[in-house]
């Protein structure tokens, strides 16, 4: 049996690697030392596997040999609950069948007038603003909008960077304590948790008022993922969301379903103004197919370029960028014997851009998902919402946003990439940290 490659014995100085830099330690290890290896990290190793056919092996084939990974477990739900992004087994099963119908396709057209309402309106605020803008705080700031609206069917009550900055700060931190053991060692002797829990009382008074004016109110004539998460009821025990479910759920909503975005239209709209042709073809479409009114829901399903644009997005920077699973059983992998009880990073960000399944892997190319090509795509290299029975719920919700954004942002502005390169930062999702400047104004032509 062959013997897993490994990363240096001394894990403090592969564990500060990680933290500083997780997308590029692991791409250093992985030239060394290829497609799977261990990850010597305090506390416990974890293994790398980038091979799309051995990640199919653990999400798909063999799932029922691995459960959501610890970390997740152990932290995630400080914030969010026992929701259905920290959970396993029955209980999991459970939320996501209740929740699984308001991410219907079908559903999310109904809801559908709200979302493109909320684009249009924010989108012609950003003209209003002093230029430059921070493009990527404008995305973030109008994509929390979007999933508020789509939650609760209006606008948010109160402060949108208040709220964005308790979820941020609340998010690092359980981030920092999963990646960096000195964050871990010494967070009691700091304010950190303290800091933490201050973010979270305030989140929770927020959804806890929320739910307590719905139930009061009720549902009636309502179309949102709220009033669908209360009535909903799970088909094989009859149960529904009681409120602290229904909490849970609605904060990981809110975490998920707009950072997530918001990095795809920050890093998307970056790509696009470094290939101006690219953005001009996209442009072309939407003029030929929709022209200068909002685009209806069934007109977002023809743009067949700006669908690959955001495939191409995805695959250079999935929402997630990696996914972790815990060994149930001892299991062979890839020709390695993989123990019980040890951690897996499935790192889509790498599969994405490996050059063993992609040509020119870090080039921006959305002719790669023409028809004329895809045969060309591994079936299992793309992977930008996961895969197997915990695949992303929330997938059609955020490609009907990123369509509906890149639509009317080619309809309105004419835009002037302003930063040359910006740092990224892998927390659940690689996000940009410093700013990408866009100049924006009404479009010429």
């Amino acid at each position: 049996m062959s013997s897993l490659p490994s990363t240096s014995r001394f894990w403090i100085k592969t564990a500060l690697e990680m933290a500083q830099d997780a997308m590029s330690t692991i791409s250093k290890y992985q030239a060394i030392h290829g497609d799977v290896f261990k990850l010597a990290m305090a506390g416990r190793t974890r293994y790398v596997v980038i091979d799309p056919d051995l990640i199919d092996e653990v999400l798909v084939r063999q799932k029922k040999k691995f459960q959501k990974s610890k970390t997740y477990k152990e932290l995630l739900p400080l914030l969010t609950g026992q929701g259905m992004i920290g959970t396993d087994g029955e209980h999991w099963r459970k939320h996501r069948r209740i929740a699984q119908p308001a991410f219907h396709k079908k559903y999310l057209a109904t809801i559908y007038e709200q979302k493109r309402k909320v684009v249009d309106e924010y989108l012609n605020g950003m003209l209003k603003q002093p230029q430059p803008v921070v493009w990527n705080h404008e995305m973030t700031m109008l994509t929390l909008h979007v999933v508020t609206q789509a939650l609760m069917g209006e606008g948010i009550k109160g402060d949108a960077q208040a709220i964005h900055k308790a979820m941020d700060g609340s998010l690092n931190f359980l981030i920092q304590m999963a990646l960096n053991p000195i964050v871990r060692a010494t967070e009691r002797f700091t304010n950190r948790r303290k800091e933490f829990y201050r973010q979270k009382n305030y989140i929770d008074q927020l959804v806890d008022s929320m739910i307590a004016t719905r139930r009061r109110e009720g549902n009636d004539g309502r179309y949102d993922l709220m009033a669908m998460l209360m009535t909903s009821v799970d088909e094989e025990t009859g149960e529904t969301l009681d409120d602290e479910a229904l909490k849970s759920e609605m904060l990981t909503i809110f975490l998920a379903g707009h950072e997530t975005s918001a990095n795809a239209m920050s890093w998307g709209i970056m790509s696009l103004l470094q290939q101006p042709e690219t953005f001009a073809r996209l442009r072309e479409e939407v003029d030929a197919v929709i022209g200068q009114e909002l685009p209806s829901f069934d007109q977002l399903f023809q743009l067949s370029y700006t669908r690959q644009v955001a495939d191409e997005i995805l695959r250079l920077n999935p929402p997630a960028w990696a996914v972790g699973r815990t060994v149930l059983e001892s299991i062979n992998l890839g020709g390695y014997d993989i123990p019980e009880g040890v951690d897996l990073i499935l790192p889509f960000y790498h599969l994405h851009r490996h050059p063993k399944y992609w040509e020119h892997p870090n080039a921006f190319d959305p002719d790669r998902f023409s028809p004329e090509r895809m045969d060309d795509i591994h079936p299992k290299a793309y992977l930008p919402f996961g895969s197997g029975p915990r695949k992303c719920i929330g997938n059609h919700f955020a490609i009907i946003e990123m369509l509906l954004i890149l639509a009317v942002v080619a309809q309105r502005f004419d835009l002037e990439l302003l930063t040359d390169t910006v740092k990224g930062q892998a927390t659940l999702t690689y996000r940009p940290v410093s700013d990408i400047m866009v100049r924006i104004s009404p479009r010429r032509a």
